[in-house]
């Protein structure tokens, strides 16, 4: 007979578009595609090199049922990758598709912050001095899921680690205390990466109640009240001018054993001499600061 209408056939599945990865991280990214016509799933290669030759474990053809892209994890910080990804149909596999090179973010020294409740606590081996470390990039990201830990250089300092993986704001945090007193320095690493440093001044623990000096002295708008409490008691500290005239509470409060430096902020007075007092039940003490402007 003679020939039927033509029908046009298309073999699938089709060869995947890779994309460039998303959701990049010190320790992961996400690599995506566009849908491939005719794919039921997809097998996606990583490697540390563009020829493939050492292929990440766990990441040799990883099947992809469901979407079209994959978080890729347990990586190293600041280390280029490769993947690419074909296509899957029963026994039927395309072509991969052209390779895309992408990188992990490197942790930066620079961007990271660490910040400490106090320079100096009380070594009674219960006060405890908060420390926050943010963990950024370079380019000023976030950087999740990284392992941080703290090192002393000397003395025997307790590091409490309450979240040692930084979360999804880049933070960890860490409670430090001491049984003896000491000056101790800190290293902060994440990840294999020192990230700064910072220093902890743990006080002899005397028992009695003390009133230090303030710092800076003079000063300008800000300075620090350094109070010292043997035991839980409420703390009252009233500012007063050269007049013996009240002008400022700075605080009443139940405080528990400690060292404590207690903010003052000198808005609105008028630069001169001021007295402060710290009245308890059974103490008052008295020292002078020196406003300027």
């Amino acid at each position: 007979s003679a020939n039927s209408e033509v029908i046009a056939v298309t073999t699938f599945p089709d060869i995947p578009v890779a994309l460039q990865a998303s959701e990049r991280n010190a320790l992961e990214f996400t690599a995506t595609w566009q849908p491939a016509e005719g794919a039921r799933w997809y097998e996606v290669d990583v490697s540390e090199d563009m020829l493939f030759e050492t292929i990440l474990i766990d990441y040799e053809n990883i099947e992809v049922k469901e979407g079209t892209s994959l978080t890729v994890t347990r990586l190293e910080p600041g280390r280029d990758y490769f993947y690419r990804i074909r296509s899957v149909a029963g026994i039927r596999k395309s072509d991969y598709s052209e390779v895309v090179q992408t990188s992990t973010l490197s942790i930066s020294a620079e961007n990271s912050t660490i910040a400490q409740n106090q320079l100096r606590i009380l070594a009674n081996g219960l006060q405890t001095n908060p420390v926050q470390v943010e963990v950024k990039s370079e380019e000023g990201v976030l950087l999740r899921n990284l392992r941080v830990k703290l090192e002393a250089d000397s003395g025997s300092p307790i590091i409490e680690e309450i979240q040692p993986v930084t979360d999804e704001n880049g933070i960890a945090h860490f409670a430090l205390t001491s049984p003896e007193a000491s000056k101790v320095t800190f290293n902060v690493i994440a990840h294999n990466t020192t990230v700064g440093t910072f220093t902890v001044e743990f006080l002899a623990n005397e028992g009695i109640l003390a009133l230090g000096n303030n710092y800076p002295n003079p000063f300008r708008g800000k300075t620090i009240l350094p109070v010292t409490v043997p035991k839980q008691m409420i703390i009252h500290i009233i500012v007063y001018d050269t007049l013996g005239k009240p002008i400022m509470n700075v605080i009443r409060e139940e405080m528990e054993t400690g060292y404590y430096e207690i903010p003052v902020s000198a808005d609105g007075l008028a630069s001169g001499l001021y007295f402060y007092r710290l009245y308890t039940d059974d103490e008052i003490l008295i020292d002078s600061m020196t406003l300027i402007r």
